[in-house]
């Protein structure tokens, strides 16, 4: 039985006294059908299978992810379902999440099992980075948030001391300048300089 926007298409471009064929019907549905497709495939990445499913391992939805889009392949017109076309649309799909976006940018070769080989090393490897990462440092970024850091740093006995020294001397000379009245200009007793 057809329905909504099928239904309308029907009564507005077939006569109900002479029904259409079935083949024209089947048209119809199937192009409808192709619509809903692509937009599924356009929605499709990495990152919203993620999001669907939080608790996923980023290597399984990487697999889901490639069993989806195999899938709606499948249901597209036939002009997208070339394989150049699936490449692209593995490298959109995963070029935003940070375990893919390497391989995405530095793609040499355009076959899809080489691309699909290579995402699948890079996640692997991104993994073992993120657990790494992870042991070496078991307290969260959120609770390292507010920790503020004094920097502590050894510029140098000599040099400090020196400038100190200097400064000091510096200011017992004007003590004594004052005391016995010697101009700074010339620097001669007896002389004062306002």
């Amino acid at each position: 039985m057809l329905k909504n926007t099928a239904l309308q298409h029907y009564y507005t471009n077939f006569n109900p006294d002479k029904p259409p064929q079935l083949n024209t019907l089947c048209q119809i549905i199937k192009s409808k059908h192709q619509q809903s497709m692509l937009v599924k495939w356009n929605e499709t990445t990495l990152n919203t299978i993620l999001r669907n499913n939080e608790s996923m391992d980023v290597e399984i939805a990487l697999n889901t992810l490639i069993s989806e889009i195999r899938h709606i392949k499948m249901s597209l017109s036939p002009e997208f379902r070339a394989n150049k076309i699936f490449f692209a649309k593995l490298l959109q799909a995963c070029r935003m999440h940070p375990a893919c976006s390497i391989v995405c940018s530095t793609i040499t070769d355009d076959s899809v099992s080489s691309l699909i080989n290579l995402l699948r090393s890079n996640v692997a490897t991104w993994k073992a980075q993120q657990n790494s990462s992870s042991d070496q440092n078991p307290h969260s970024n959120h609770q390292n948030a507010n920790i503020y850091l004094t920097d502590r740093r050894y510029h140098g006995g000599n040099s400090n001391r020196n400038r100190r020294d200097n400064y000091r001397n510096r200011n017992n000379n004007q003590k004594n300048d004052y005391k016995r009245k010697i101009c700074f200009v010339c620097r001669k007793e007896g002389f004062w300089s306002t």
